[in-house]
């Protein structure tokens, strides 16, 4: 809704996703089992940018659309109704529409915006 939103700074485990000192830095500290073949990780829970909102308690969905305090439906401070096409998220400049289900990679620039 034209607001800029901050990612806190420090909050979430060191054994899951979480945040640094560092504005609008998302880190992980964790070993994975990849598979032998592909050295794909086999499971990708973690990397989902949903389970980091999840861990922040930030509502984060694009189903019905929400972000933070906002859903789709409701109304912005200057009057602007939410409709379902006012989320957006570019990953490195990109526009990316897997949302929550996005698998983030080290060095990525993510931005969400819903207004």
């Amino acid at each position: 809704c034209g607001e800029n939103i901050e990612l806190p700074k420090n909050k979430g485990s060191v054994t899951e996703q979480h945040t640094h000192a560092e504005r609008n830095y998302l880190h992980l500290h964790i070993k994975y089992t990849v598979d032998k073949e592909t050295g794909e990780p086999l499971d990708t829970t973690l990397l989902e940018l949903g389970n980091f909102f999840d861990n922040l308690e930030m509502p984060f969905s694009s189903d019905p659309a929400t972000l933070g305090e906002y859903t789709v439906g409701e109304t912005c401070p200057g009057g602007k109704t939410l409709t379902q096409d006012d989320l957006k998220m570019t990953v490195n400049g990109e526009p990316n529409t897997e949302f929550e289900h996005y698998l983030w990679q080290d060095g990525d620039d993510i931005s969400i915006t819903f207004e």
